[in-house]
């Protein structure tokens, strides 16, 4: 188990080393450019698009998603009216957000937030959008992975930043 709010204080959990991690390291950039370098962690709620995945590591295969995503899309939409969030970012390629060219259900969709698919290497920001359902407001940034990307974290921080900055 990880505690999630302790993350600043103690970044090596179980033998997980949450400093060597490109997504956590990209976390603890947005918020420091937010203005939230302190205790950051203990305003970051994490949650996976799918939450069903293999038992050991990895991300679901196609057979698995089809299974899942229809309720997965459901429990995302649940996490967003329960913890009413002003701003969520995504972290994770076009496909995965959007996989209605395999099939026939998308978090895209649902959220009412298009993405570019097949976008080529410059583009950082894939989609953003504003989810108004059930109380809440949340500006929605969808982002490429950080691996691969050729810009360091505080860069592609920045491009989130300026993201959220454009949707007011």
């Amino acid at each position: 188990n990880f505690e999630m709010a302790s993350i600043a204080d103690n970044p090596n959990q179980n033998g997980y080393n949450f400093n060597k991690s490109p997504f956590w390291q990209l976390c603890k950039e947005v918020m420091k450019l937010a203005g939230e370098e302190e205790n950051w962690s203990d305003r970051v709620l994490w949650s996976n698009l799918y939450k069903v995945a293999p038992f050991k590591e990895g991300n679901p295969d196609n057979k698995l998603i089809k299974e899942t995503i229809e309720q997965c899309i459901k429990i995302l939409t649940y996490e967003l009216r329960l913890y009413r969030p002003t701003h969520v970012v995504f972290v994770t390629d076009g496909w995965w957000f959007d996989p209605t060219g395999t099939f026939t259900d998308s978090f895209s969709q649902k959220l009412d937030i298009p993405v570019e698919h097949n976008a080529d290497k410059s583009v950082v920001i894939i989609g953003k959008g504003i989810y108004r359902e059930s109380n809440c407001n949340a500006k929605i940034i969808i982002t490429k992975r950080p691996e691969g990307l050729g810009i360091t974290r505080k860069e592609h921080a920045d491009h989130i930043i300026r993201a959220f900055a454009s949707l007011n």
